[in-house]
C-alpha cells in the first residue's frame, strides 16, 4: 500500500465535500449587506479570495461567492466560498471538494 505525502493527506484533513446550491441568491433569508458575496465571504475570512476553491481548479479570475451545503450534512446550513464561474454555474446539487476553513456562514453577516 502507497502512503500518501504529508501534504496529501493534510490537505485531505482539512476539505469537506458540498454540494452546489443554484438560485439560493434569490432567497430571501440570506441577506447580505456586504455588497457581494464574495465580499461577504471576504469579510467573515478575513482574507482576500486566492482563486477558486475547489479542490484541483487553478483559475483566480472571475471569482464569485458561491452558495454550497455540506454534503452528508443533516442541517440545511448555507455556506459561500470562492468558486469559478464554471463551478458556481454548475449543475444543483453538483459535489466537489473544498477546504473547510474556506467555508463561511452565508448568513452571520451583520455589515
Amino acid at each position: 500500500m502507497k502512503l500518501k505525502n504529508f501534504k496529501q493527506y493534510n490537505d485531505d484533513l482539512n476539505s469537506v465535500k458540498v454540494k452546489n446550491l443554484n438560485g439560493s441568491v434569490t432567497n430571501k433569508r440570506l441577506y447580505n449587506p456586504c455588497g457581494s458575496w464574495i465580499k461577504h465571504w471576504e469579510k467573515l475570512a478575513n482574507k482576500t479570495n486566492s482563486g477558486c476553491g475547489v479542490q484541483g481548479c487553478s483559475t483566480k479570475t472571475k471569482i464569485e461567492g458561491g452558495h454550497v451545503i455540506e454534503s452528508g450534512s443533516d442541517d440545511d446550513k448555507h455556506y459561500i466560498v470562492p468558486l469559478c464561474d464554471k463551478h458556481n454555474g454548475g449543475p444543483d446539487g453538483e459535489e466537489f471538494t473544498v477546504k473547510s476553513d474556506d467555508l463561511m456562514s452565508a448568513i452571520e453577516c451583520k455589515a
